[in-house]
């Protein structure tokens, strides 16, 4: 009972798409054909597609490089909790702990209540935590633009749970209004243009009393420092690669004056916490003021509810 069961909408004008031909969709309204392959359903337009093409061949170069895919079930089943591979064993143990603390804090008493939930996993990547969900006995839809076989999308395939996965993007998603009862930005809303226009979009997909929740994205005091730190990697792609991947332009991190002013905006009541990374971790903002750098980030979870219809 891993997928979800409800009607796919056009990412443009929203209406339900229609079953055309093999497995594939289209909308009545405006015409427009999706596929799927190797079981992902890509409910982009050839338009959308194109304009993400050049950020797509660069993410997959960058992240290629860094040695980010799992190409094994072993190591993709440990995930978050072990880094089998080795390459990247201190950014697992954060989102380990984000994890952890994601499930204890808002779904566990989510599903205390209403058992079973819809989980939108927004910016699902290699599907890990889609696959945690599943295997917490919830309905899970994986979204992401990357489709890579070890590294996006297609990673699902390890998986022992047959979750829903689509390829769309996080303003134009192609779930119905208010059928979710999640949708968790998995280190991701940090790749938004618009993070209020993106949280909004979320918003739309929640029923009442559903939850939006930020975990894994670098959150700052001061935008200044969120800027150093995006100019900072931007100059090391070009030293590296040859590129600042910056064809989409993004924020990159998120301000403690952010979350304020969304939260005013969309009318949201955030709860933050920040989990405990390890001493080591925990150090990084004092040796950064003895040492004269910059403030480094703060990862939290954080998330609101919606409110509830009276």
């Amino acid at each position: 009972m891993s997928r979800v069961d409800f009607r796919w909408v056009c990412p443009e004008c929203r209406n339900p798409l229609e079953p055309a031909g093999g497995d594939g969709l289209k909308c009545p309204a405006d015409g427009f054909d999706f596929g799927r392959r190797d079981g992902i359903l890509s409910l982009l337009t050839d338009k959308r597609f194109d304009h993400y093409h050049r950020f797509l061949e660069e993410y997959r170069t960058v992240r290629r490089a860094e040695d980010r895919g799992v190409d094994e079930s072993a190591s993709y089943r440990a995930l978050p909790f072990a880094d089998l591979q080795g390459n990247h064993r201190a950014e697992w143990r954060i989102r380990a702990a984000s994890f952890h603390a994601m499930m204890e804090l808002v779904v566990a008493p989510m599903a205390d209540d209403a058992g079973s939930l819809t989980v939108a996993d927004l910016g699902a990547g290699n599907t890990w935590m889609s696959r945690r969900l599943a295997l917490a006995g919830h309905r899970v839809v994986a979204v992401d633009l990357h489709t890579d076989p070890t590294d996006g999308l297609g990673a699902r395939v390890l998986s022992e749970f047959d979750f829903s996965a689509v390829q769309a993007e996080f303003d134009r998603l192609p779930i119905p209004d208010g059928v979710c009862d999640l949708a968790i930005f998995n280190g991701a809303i940090h790749y938004s243009t618009n993070p209020a226009t993106t949280i909004a979009e979320a918003l739309r997909v929640l029923r009442p009393g559903g939850a939006v929740i930020i975990l894994d994205t670098p959150v700052y005091r001061s935008a200044a420092a969120g800027e150093e730190m995006v100019a900072e990697r931007q100059e090391a792609f070009v030293q590296r690669f040859g590129f600042a991947s910056d064809s989409i332009e993004c924020r990159g991190f998120l301000t403690f004056d952010d979350l304020e002013d969304f939260g005013r905006v969309l009318d949201l009541d955030w709860r933050c916490h920040r989990p405990y990374y390890g001493l080591r971790w925990g150090l990084r903002p004092l040796l950064a003021a003895i040492r004269g750098r910059r403030a480094p980030a703060t990862f939290l979870v954080v998330w609101a509810h919606t409110r509830a219809r009276t």
